[in-house]
This record gives structure tokens, C-alpha cells and sequence, in this order.
């Protein structure tokens, strides 16, 4: 599943035209103008003399999208310095820009100093530019300010240098790019070393405890391989920098459009390419955009093209394709911060899911199903749906459990399934409560087990042979004596 999320995350950059390799720099930035409402580039000028860089003066130029790398924003937080100097303008008011300036372009300045002083020593770019903001940083403040006022557009805040002539961004400076590039890093340093990145498996700088999933963790010394020493954490999971940000992606990706629901319960759908990867994952992802859109705009699937209990269902599209793709499902809760796996069904393709659908099918296909009466107002046919079986299970983890051998083509015990019809019925037959539909969604739902294939008959139990005896009178009187006798809506 992880390698599957970490050629998504290749194939989104590849739409971007980004090369991992190449353009490592642009997976890492932001988009500065978010929303088209930051339009404005409120520069801050230096430029270089013989005695080093000195504070020119402040200007304004139009945002310009093929900038994007130069300009080199990237968000670390809601409050204080980012990873550069670049940084949006909140607000209007002169108190907004002042305090903009403060948090995150003198901060940046003062963690330079404070935290990255290394970059300080080995770097008489920075150490000249440090010492050129420190002493206008006031002034700049001020000119800043002024400039701001003088225009009602939204812009950020960046740095410009003039050399020789010549007009440089953060971008064109490669003190900034390796301090980005660094820095980026940072977080991940406590546990890392070097090593193979399990995934491309290329030497490399590998980080441990860095994957955007959750599914393992290192707070405790016994889940950690190689000792269990923390230090040695990156043994369990080790990724290379370049891999961490494909798998990143991917995980942005799923949660954006990946996921789905099957009768009330979150899940992730994946698609795993067999082969042919770039070519059939375009194919399969144009699948899912297409869906996406059709969705929002509240245009939905027949029912019969729904098994999963939701109007979003996404499976009835992707059974038409041909098995050059493998679908992982992936159900989930989130409780508190914890990420809590229920089940993962790997390698299921959509031949499987063409199987599913003709058993709907052919277990809806019977008269006895249609215009029934659900309320005064409300008369329709039962079909089948995940969410009609689940509602027999009184647990989460039991029906998991049938959901994950329907898809799996693994037997189901009869007996058990007829335990479970049992005891809800005999709660709305205590209830004295309308039965009818309750009666034919629990056949419905044997029907489609039985016309799958994985009903396993233990043996010839009274509650079977009764089963069958009901079936028979159905199908011969029909249903008006067998329910002569049942409460009313």
C-alpha cells in the first residue's frame, strides 16, 4: 500500500511537470498568491558594494506565476518565521503588515542567528546580509509599511538582491536553496541515518518515524527495531528524503480524492498498477477525477451501480476496468490523533467487483422485492447494499470480518448468518414492530451471500431446513398469508 500511495505522489508530480531528482526544490514550495488574493510582491532590495550588502530600498511588482522558485515560499507554521523570508501580508492596516514583518521576516533574520548559525559561519552571503537587515531593519520596517499603505492590493513580503547589475530572488541565491533543502530536513533528523530507503531502494540520508500514515509508532522502546533504541527507529521504515516527499503527496492525494464511504464506515480506495504504470494510472485516476466532479456537482449513481450503502460510490465505475489495476481498501476511524486501522483488503481487482455486482444483481431480480411499502409516503424495492448487511451485525468488527471475505472469495458459516438474522428479527417480533422489509432485507441479503457462492453449510440444522421450507412457500403462495399476520405500518 505504501508503494502504491508513493507512485501516486510521483504521478501528481508528474503532472506537474516535476522530476523528484531534478526539481526537488519545487515539490517542497507553497503557493504565495493562495486564492489570487496576494497579487503584489512588496519587495525589500539590497544591493551588493565592496564592502558587502546594504539595504537599497522597498518596491512593488505584479506576482508572476513562472517566479514561483524564485520567490521561494514554503509555510512551516500559523505563527512565526517560515522556512525563508518570503511571507503573505495578513491584513490591510498598518498594524497587520508591521506585525507580518516582525513574526515572520525579522524572526526568520533571529533564527538564523540563534538556531542555524553554522549557515552564519560558512556562508558570507548570510553573514553580510545579516548584518545589512540588522542594522535598517527599523528603517526597512518603516518603508515597508509606507509602501504598503500606498496600495490597496494584498501581496507577500520577499527579498531582492541586485549584483553586478543584475536582479536576483531567493530562488537565484544558492545559500538559500541549500538552506531550504536543509532546514526542510530538520525535523526529521532526531531519527535518521544513513542507509537504503526501503522503497527505492537507493543509498541515501534515510529518515525514520517520517511517514505521513501512521501504522507503526516509536514512543514505546519495544516497537523499535535494532535494539530498541529510538535512535535506531529509522530501521523500521527508513525512507530517503526524495521518496518522503512522493509518499506525502500521495497521502495529500488519498485524503483529498481517495476517500469514500461503505455503508457509514470511512475508507481510503488505492489503486496499485500491475504494469504499464504511467500510462494505466492516468486511466484509472481520470476515473476517479471524473467521479469527483460528477459528484460535486450532486450528479450521482444509479442504484444499481451502488453496493456500498452511499450515493458517492466509486465502485461501480471501476468494475468495468480490466485487471491491470489492484484495488486496496482501506477502513479507518480517526479517534483523538490516533489513526485506527479496522481492515485492509489488498490485490482486489475489478473482476472481483464485476462478481459482486452480478450477485446484487441476481439476488434483486425477484418480484417479491419490488414496490414494497416502506412508509405511507415512501414505496420503492428493496435492493441489496453493504449497508442492509451490516445492519445484522452488532459489531464493527464482525462485519469487517463478512465484508473482508466477500471481497476475498472466502466461505462464510450459514449457521452464523442465520444467528445473526435470527436475533434481530426476534427483537422486532418482541417489539411488536412492523416486520416485513426487516423479513426480505435479510433475505435479500442470504440471497446475494448464496448467489456469491461463500455460504458454507455446517450441516443440516434445524434453522436451515426451516430456511428452506420459507423459501419454497415464497416462491409458491407468494407473501400475502405469510405476512397476513404482521403489525402494520
Amino acid at each position: 500500500m505504501i508503494e502504491a500511495l508513493r507512485n501516486i505522489g510521483a504521478y501528481s508530480f508528474k503532472q506537474k511537470g516535476i522530476n523528484t531528482e531534478e526539481n526537488l526544490v519545487e515539490i517542497l514550495l507553497d503557493e504565495v498568491n493562495k486564492g489570487g488574493n496576494y497579487a503584489k510582491v512588496y519587495a525589500i532590495n539590497f544591493e551588493e558594494t565592496e564592502a558587502g550588502w546594504r539595504y537599497k530600498d522597498v518596491s512593488i511588482e505584479d506576482w508572476d506565476r513562472k517566479k514561483t522558485s524564485k520567490y521561494l515560499y514554503r509555510e512551516k507554521g500559523a505563527m512565526g518565521a517560515h522556512y525563508t523570508p518570503t511571507a503573505r501580508i495578513a491584513g490591510n492596516n498598518e498594524e497587520h503588515v508591521r506585525k507580518t514583518f516582525e513574526n515572520r521576516v525579522e524572526k526568520w533574520f533571529r533564527r538564523l542567528k540563534k538556531e542555524h548559525e553554522k549557515f552564519l559561519n560558512d556562508s558570507l552571503f548570510f553573514k553580510n546580509l545579516y548584518e545589512a537587515f540588522i542594522k535598517e531593519q527599523e528603517n526597512i520596517k518603516i518603508d515597508l509599511v509606507k509602501l504598503r499603505m500606498q496600495y490597496e492590493d494584498g501581496g507577500f513580503i520577499t527579498l531582492i538582491f541586485y549584483q553586478a547589475g543584475e536582479k536576483k530572488y531567493l530562488g537565484d541565491i544558492d545559500d538559500f536553496i541549500e538552506y531550504l533543502l536543509e532546514f526542510s530536513q530538520e525535523k526529521y533528523n532526531e531519527i535518521s541515518s544513513d542507509g537504503v530507503c526501503c522503497l527505492c531502494k537507493k543509498e541515501s540520508r534515510v529518515f525514520g518515524d517520517a511517514s505521513p500514515i501512521t501504522f507503526y509508532s516509536l514512543d514505546k522502546p519495544g516497537y523499535i527495531a535494532g535494539g530498541m533504541k529510538k535512535e535506531n527507529g529509522y530501521k523500521n521504515f527508513p525512507l530517503c528524503f526524495e521518496c518522503l516527499l512522493e509518499l506525502n503527496a500521495g497521502a495529500a492525494y488519498m485524503q483529498e480524492l481517495l476517500a469514500f464511504k461503505f455503508a457509514g464506515l470511512r475508507y481510503y480506495l488505492i489503486p496499485e498498477v500491475v504494469y504499464n504504470k504511467d500510462e494505466i494510472l492516468e486511466e484509472i485516476m481520470n476515473i476517479y477525477y471524473s467521479f469527483r466532479q460528477e459528484s460535486e456537482g450532486k450528479v450521482v449513481l444509479s442504484q444499481a451501480d451502488r453496493i456500498a450503502a452511499d450515493e458517492n460510490d466509486i465502485l461501480g465505475l471501476l468494475k468495468d476496468v480490466d485487471d491491470i489495476v489492484a484495488l486496496k481498501f482501506l477502513f479507518f476511524q480517526e479517534q483523538s490523533s490516533k489513526f485506527v486501522i479496522l481492515l485492509l483488503m489488498e490485490d482486489v481487482l475489478p473482476s472481483r467487483l464485476r462478481t459482486l455486482f452480478t450477485a446484487k444483481q441476481r439476488a434483486e431480480d425477484h418480484l417479491i422485492f419490488k414496490d414494497l411499502k416502506f412508509s405511507a409516503k415512501l414505496i420503492q424495492d428493496i435492493q441489496f447494499n453493504y449497508g442492509v448487511l451490516r445492519k445484522l451485525f452488532p459489531t464493527i468488527k464482525g462485519f469487517m470480518e463478512i465484508v473482508n471475505k466477500t471481497f476475498k472469495d472466502q466461505k462464510i458459516d450459514k449457521q452464523f448468518v442465520m444467528a445473526l438474522i435470527m436475533d434481530r428479527l426476534r427483537g422486532f417480533f418482541n417489539d411488536n414492530r412492523y416486520m416485513k422489509i426487516e423479513v426480505l432485507q435479510a433475505f435479500i441479503c442470504l440471497l446475494f451471500l448464496s448467489e456469491l457462492g461463500v455460504l458454507k453449510n455446517t450441516g443440516g440444522g434445524w434453522e436451515i431446513r426451516k430456511m428452506k421450507r420459507w423459501r419454497r412457500r415464497l416462491w409458491t403462495f407468494g407473501l400475502n398469508g405469510f405476512f397476513k399476520n404482521s403489525a402494520q405500518p
